[in-house]
């Protein structure tokens, strides 16, 4: 993956992972040579178990994206999105070229590219060279942590609520607290991950992550379960 393309690098594919698309020709193929052998009776149940197994394949593609139930305003449940784990993604297929955080990029990083340009990029580089394809949510979740690295603010993200227990994912050297009602609860941090306990009943939770005097807050129970969520302007032109 690289955020900072240069003249050819940007369509780089590689072959990646076999898709969904192919376990499918993979079934379609078995069916055929049932039904020639042994009768459509046979097709049928071998239809029937490619059916039952595709969940199975797509849940595969949401690495690691997935639903809690959390206390609403009205004292219901509502549904709190778990980000795909951005950063541990990142430091798996992208570190070893670009460094912790994108710290090799330079101060380039993403000018004279618009949001759409920096998202078709990091989709290339993670099929070519990361040799580690994303499904839909995972991209936009590792769109979102390069547009942290951008902005030089904290990515946080929230990958996890259990009964009382809230975790997930921030920039490494960060300062995470969790404000739940009002009160405010210092997290637990290690490395880029953090950890923190509320009220099983808190109706109103966010998140903020303090570095280098830049905080960025996440309200939880929101569309994503991530920061730098919003499409960035176009940046300027590249240094000449």
């Amino acid at each position: 993956m690289a955020a900072v393309p240069r003249t050819g690098q940007e369509n780089a594919l590689g072959s990646g992972a076999p898709a969904v698309g192919e376990g499918g020709a993979f079934f379609y193929n078995q069916r055929m040579s049932t039904r020639f052998h042994r009768g459509r009776f046979t097709l049928a149940v071998s239809s029937a178990a490619a059916i039952a197994i595709l969940p199975f394949f797509m849940a595969a593609q949401g690495r690691g994206q997935s639903t809690a139930a959390a206390p609403d305003q009205a004292g219901g449940t509502r549904k709190v999105v778990a980000a795909p784990k951005a950063i541990e993604y990142y430091d798996a297929a992208c570190r070893r070229c670009h460094g912790p955080e994108g710290s090799f990029y330079g101060p380039e990083l993403g000018k004279g590219k618009t949001d759409a340009e920096l998202v078709k990029v990091i989709d290339d580089m993670a099929k070519g060279p990361g040799n580690e394809p994303l499904d839909p949510a995972g991209l936009a979740a590792q769109t979102a942590y390069h547009r942290a690295i951008i902005a030089g603010a904290p990515y946080v993200s929230v990958t996890g609520v259990n009964e009382g227990t809230i975790s997930g994912e921030v920039m490494t050297d960060s300062k995470v607290t969790v404000t739940a009602d009002g009160k405010d609860v210092a997290a637990t941090v290690s490395d880029s991950t953090w950890t923190a306990k509320v009220a099983p009943d808190a109706k109103m939770i966010a998140v903020t992550a303090e570095r280098n005097g830049k905080k960025t807050t996440l309200a939880v129970g929101g569309a994503v379960g991530y920061s730098h969520a919003a499409p960035i302007a176009a940046t300027q032109p590249a240094a000449k």
